[in-house]
């Protein structure tokens, strides 16, 4: 699972919510915060604050059953990531490949980013 952690976070994401990421992703059931507080070995109230980011970027969800909240993710949220991410990085590769006066690394970076727009477009189908 460190190696699932050590990607959460390589994308961007704090090492809390990276492992609480990481535990919903590999259990693939809603847990609650005790559960998530002993898998992870973090402090309810430091996996609270997390979590609540997590949830409002649509990387968590939440429901309630009786007084409890279980946290859940669904199958595509690490890819839904990884894409966001590769879109993102070829935005930059974009512009920089529009700003430099050196053709052949614009050519380069113009060739990577062909090909991340055919992984992109491949994610998202």
């Amino acid at each position: 699972m460190r190696s699932l952690v050590d990607l959460l976070m390589f994308l961007g994401l704090p090492g809390v919510a990276a492992s609480a990421l990481a535990v919903l992703i590999k259990e693939s059931i809603p847990l609650s915060l005790n559960e998530l507080s002993q898998k992870t070995g973090y402090a309810k109230s430091h996996l609270c604050t997390h979590l609540k980011h997590l949830a409002f970027n649509g990387l968590v969800k939440v429901k309630k059953v009786g007084r409890k909240k279980l946290f859940y993710t669904d199958g595509d949220t690490l890819a839904r990531l990884i894409l966001k991410h590769l879109s993102e990085l070829k935005s930059r590769i974009d512009f920089a490949a529009s700003e430099t006066n050196n053709s052949e690394l614009s050519n380069i970076l113009l060739s990577y980013s062909r090909r991340l727009h055919e992984v992109i477009y491949l994610g998202k189908t």
